[in-house]
């Protein structure tokens, strides 16, 4: 079941939207650069954790299966509606990529990822966030977390593989039960400890780091099919002749 953008906003301002987005945010934090990024493409719908790369030059791309959603609400626009898998960018654009609620949802994501490793700079990284397929969390509906493609770990690492990344680092995160239960949300953080010291592949998401592996490289990928235009068929040799013939 797929998700639109104004879908996921709704979900976010919810209370255990709130929770899910401070500890995540947490998560990420751990993983992303120390020093930020100068330039960075976010991929999806990513507007809560956009706050992380506030002192960076970002692109927000909202797939045309998500639908768009205006960032910031105020100046400026910063976000582009396109096909993921086609991207109007140059090559070695960007220094970093985060990839939230997109992978999920792509219809093409090998092309997805081999499209990222286009633009993305000879040392640049993609941060992966996708649901697990190993936690209640992609098996209850009422979260965005149930929409689209679950991963696990595995699969995750095996795609980037495919299209030439190197994993840097990786981990999990979203522990505590997915329910809009008082008691269940008013102990997240517990849950979240036990989690990561017990439960650690049982986490809600997906989270994988990757660099480009420059010694790889990329097959060339098949352009999207365009409309065809209609054939204009001409008479055979000797149609006219035939025709006059039995006109006779």
């Amino acid at each position: 079941m797929w998700i639109k953008a104004a879908d996921l906003r709704q979900w976010y301002q919810t209370e255990i939207g709130r929770i899910t987005k401070r500890v995540l945010r947490r998560r990420l934090r751990r993983l992303l650069p120390v020093q930020q990024p100068g330039k960075v493409l976010v991929i999806g719908y990513a507007v809560p954790y956009m706050r992380l790369f506030r002192h960076a030059d970002v692109v927000h791309l909202c797939p045309k299966s998500l639908g768009v959603i205006r960032f910031p609400e105020e100046g400026q626009s910063k976000t582009l509606l396109s096909y993921e898998d086609e991207m109007p960018f140059k090559e070695d654009t960007f220094d970093y990529v985060f990839v939230c609620h997109g992978l999920e949802f792509a219809e093409h994501p090998r092309q997805t990822l081999a499209e990222i490793w286009r633009v993305l700079k000879s040392q640049g990284k993609v941060l992966l966030m996708a649901p697990n397929r190993l936690s209640p969390w992609s098996r209850i509906e009422q979260t965005p977390f149930a929409k689209g493609k679950p991963y696990s770990a595995g699969e995750l690492n095996m795609l980037l593989k495919e299209q030439n990344y190197l994993m840097t680092q990786s981990g999990f995160g979203l522990y505590f039960p997915p329910s809009s239960k008082k008691l269940a949300l008013k102990f997240f953080d517990l849950f979240e400890k036990i989690g990561d010291r017990w439960f650690a592949m049982m986490g809600g998401v997906v989270l994988i780091e990757a660099k480009k592996n420059l010694f790889g490289g990329q097959p060339v990928k098949e352009m999207r099919p365009k409309e065809k235009e209609k054939l204009k068929l001409k008479p055979a040799l000797g149609t006219a002749y035939k025709q006059q013939k039995s006109s006779r």
